[in-house]
């Protein structure tokens, strides 16, 4: 996974990836552990899955984001 993740870094840096917005790094796969905002649908689901301030793992691709509850490696 470091290389990849190399590999991936290195092509931005290539292309010239400034924004955030640009569609090499919203392709991405993004591992965040955040507070959901309230909007989200999956709010009140897995609340034994939080952390004590009501953090969760999530992961977003694009404008996808959903919780990374149960998935096995």
């Amino acid at each position: 996974m470091d290389a990849h993740a190399r590999d991936i870094v290195l092509g931005m840096i290539r292309d010239d990836v400034q924004e955030c917005s640009a569609f090499q790094w919203q392709s991405q796969l993004k591992h965040k552990y955040r507070k959901s905002p309230p909007t989200a649908s999956f709010i009140n689901r897995d609340l034994h899955l939080r952390g004590d301030g009501g953090e969760r793992a999530e992961i977003a691709i694009a404008d996808a984001v959903v919780p990374y509850d149960y998935e096995y490696l």
